[in-house]
């Protein structure tokens, strides 16, 4: 837990204020960070990532800002610590944040001393080992059992179901089986020697549209 007593003034009315805040990252937050640090080699390698000589500030800046935004929190009545996304972006709006953000990017530090508390050396290991053992696993790359959907018989056969099939069924199949209409075949209207693609005989093309007597033209061109 990391706890910083902040004076900065009200942006509305410009009276003083101070007011205490509150970081802490939970061990499930830091398996997260972690897992999500996996490629640079987990929470040890982001460390070292932002240490290394000629950092890009930008980067530190994102790390930081991430951090904050993590562990952020607020005390609620029965002294618990409680966190969620709107408390987080609330006070990263805030002029609080303004003040401790600087204050923490000025100061080197600053900046150790909340990172130390906030994400502990032993609790790194602690994690790390955890993870490196695999007694805990990235649920982004644990393989999941595959699900198999097996389409009704008389929906593949595009028919009403049996009743024996109706006695079958679970609610949920019944559900399904309600809303189910068969797609109706669409009917070839086309003259049977033009659905079989053969010159028609004179009888066949008496009273034909002038389409069917030019598709016909062209069937006897093909000498077909």
């Amino acid at each position: 837990m990391y706890k910083k007593t902040l004076s900065y003034k009200d942006l509305f009315t410009n009276e003083p204020k101070t007011e205490d805040v509150y970081f802490h990252l939970s061990k499930a937050d830091l398996i997260e960070l972690e897992f999500e640090n996996e490629a640079i080699g987990g929470i040890k390698g982001l460390v070292d990532s932002i240490k290394a000589p000629g950092v890009d500030p930008k980067k530190v800046i994102r790390v930081f800002k991430d951090l904050i935004s993590r562990a952020y929190g607020r005390r609620n009545e029965a002294g618990g610590f409680v966190k969620s996304e709107q408390m987080s972006a609330e006070f990263m709006a805030s002029e609080a944040y303004s003040e401790f953000f600087m204050g923490l990017m000025s100061n080197t530090n600053n900046a150790v001393d909340f990172f130390n508390k906030v994400v502990p050396v032993d609790l790194q290991e602690a994690v790390a080992k955890e993870v490196a053992s695999g007694l805990v696993q990235n649920p982004a790359t644990t393989p999941s059992a595959e699900t198999t959907t097996v389409t009704p018989a008389y929906q593949v056969e595009n028919r009403l179901p049996t009743g024996a099939e109706i006695d079958a069924m679970s609610e949920a199949e019944l559900v399904v089986a309600m809303d189910f209409e068969p797609v109706a075949e669409t009917k070839d209207e086309r003259p049977a020697w033009l659905r079989e693609g053969r010159s028609p005989s004179k009888d066949e093309l008496k009273g034909a549209a002038p389409a069917l007597v030019r598709e016909a033209m062209k069937l006897r061109a093909a000498g077909k």
